[in-house]
């Protein structure tokens, strides 16, 4: 079964929060800043989808 577009954009933004664990020339995300990247994510991913059909 394909996995849905919120799937897919939490398999995202948590692989980016994990890349950016721990590196110094990065800075902390901040709840806005999340909130926004997961909300950008999942645009994205929406409209690659509506392309798509």
């Amino acid at each position: 079964m394909p996995k849905t577009d919120k799937e897919l954009t939490a398999e995202i933004v948590c692989s980016y929060l994990s890349a950016s664990n721990g590196k110094t020339h990065l800075d902390k995300i901040h709840l806005d800043n999340l909130t926004q990247a997961i909300q950008e994510v999942h645009k994205a991913i929406s409209k690659l989808e509506d392309e798509k059909n």
